[in-house]
């Protein structure tokens, strides 16, 4: 189990992930009350390397939020 009240969980799923698919984050965000999840477009397995720039728009407000 996991307090997210303690420890944030943030899933991001590349849409082409073949390994870790967009329907396993959404399970795994399921199953983990008070997470977060996002389909990250156009992007696979690693998308910091993939399209650095893309990335960026999904984690930059994760880490806002984290921040605020």
């Amino acid at each position: 189990e996991v307090d997210t009240n303690r420890v944030g969980v943030h899933i991001l799923s590349g849409e082409y992930d073949c390994s870790g698919t967009s329907e396993l984050g959404q399970a795994a965000q399921q199953a983990i009350k008070g997470a977060t999840w996002r389909e990250m477009k156009n992007v696979g397995h690693f998308p910091m390397s993939e399209n650095p720039a893309a990335f960026k728009q999904y984690l930059l407000p994760i880490l806002e939020t984290i921040a605020g």
